[in-house]
């Protein structure tokens, strides 16, 4: 992987995290903003999922 490549995967505020790390399976939400989106959709999910067994 090139300089330029890697900057490219580099986050807004200059951190990179290592290939190992990204693999962990770890959702790192580090604003209220970002867990009230995750939790909304995984809410919409749930809704989604109901409101198709439902209809069946």
């Amino acid at each position: 992987m090139t300089r330029q490549t890697r900057r490219s995967h580099a986050k807004k505020d200059g951190r990179t995290i290592s290939a190992r790390n990204a693999r962990q399976g770890e959702i790192i939400l580090t604003t209220p903003s970002m867990r009230a989106v995750f939790i909304a959709g995984l809410i919409l999910a749930l809704l989604v999922a109901l409101a198709a067994g439902l209809l069946t």
